[in-house]
């Protein structure tokens, strides 16, 4: 059986998302946040276990902007599906700022 080589890990290079806008009932302003087909694995399973700030993290890593994670935080737990959902279906509008 072939011994596996020790990999050097992460990306050679930073990752750029595309964007998405989507409204959301009870904000002013549309969201734009990195298109949710472009989500990490980390981040699902982070999402699956309701870890916010490692969402929250990887958000602002994207280039998201400070008022719209506050906005983010906000949501209450009923809202979160109906918002993963809007975000989905998002319009693509971009790159976002990456700095990871």
């Amino acid at each position: 059986m072939p011994v596996s080589k020790s990999r050097k890990g992460g990306r050679s290079t930073k990752k750029q998302y595309s964007f998405v806008k989507f409204e959301f009932e009870g904000f002013n302003d549309p969201f734009e946040l990195p298109s949710f087909e472009q989500m990490p694995i980390g981040i699902i399973e982070a999402m699956e276990k309701g870890n916010i700030s490692k969402i929250v993290g990887w958000l602002d890593s994207a280039g998201v902007d400070k008022s719209t994670l506050d906005d983010f935080r906000e949501l209450s737990q009923e809202e979160v599906m109906p918002f993963t959902e809007a975000w989905g279906n998002g319009q693509p509008v971009g790159l976002g700022n990456s700095e990871s």
